[in-house]
């Protein structure tokens, strides 16, 4: 396969995953009025989908055009690292619930949200992610 072609197919996955990601994320904010709970539940992996999918393109671009030095055995971690990201994600929204839950639905203040979102966030993007690959790849 041409590796132009290649790239292109990469980015293009990646923007739509991108897209469909900030869609629901608007969708969600828009629709579910009142229960904050829920509301931060289910935007949390979208957080770590989000950064998974930035970290990617990122990826992308500097292993293939600034560096020249894309290996194909990172590929497979092109396609699957947002849902991964996805999922460390959900692990916030699960902590959050959790504190929600045996704090008596105290914890509503937007700070803590806030902090909630940040750090589904920089679990997506996180490159310990990378180093996991590299050991898994050698």
């Amino acid at each position: 396969m041409n590796k132009r072609k290649m790239y292109t197919d990469q980015v293009i996955y990646l923007i739509t995953i991108f897209a469909f990601y900030s869609a629901m994320a608007v969708y969600i904010t828009l629709c579910i009025k009142g229960n904050t709970m829920l509301r931060v539940v289910v935007l949390t992996p979208l957080m770590g989908g989000l950064a998974s999918t930035l970290y990617c393109m990122k990826a992308v671009y500097v292993h293939s055009i600034k560096l020249k030095s894309h290996d194909a055995k990172y590929d497979m971690w092109i396609y699957l690292r947002p849902y991964v990201g996805t999922g460390r994600g959900l692990i916030a929204g699960f902590i959050y619930a959790l504190l929600y839950v045996f704090s008596s639905g105290k914890t509503h203040k937007t700070w803590l949200i806030l902090l909630f979102f940040i750090w589904a966030f920089i679990e997506g993007y996180r490159p310990m992610l990378t180093r996991f690959m590299d050991k898994n790849n050698d």
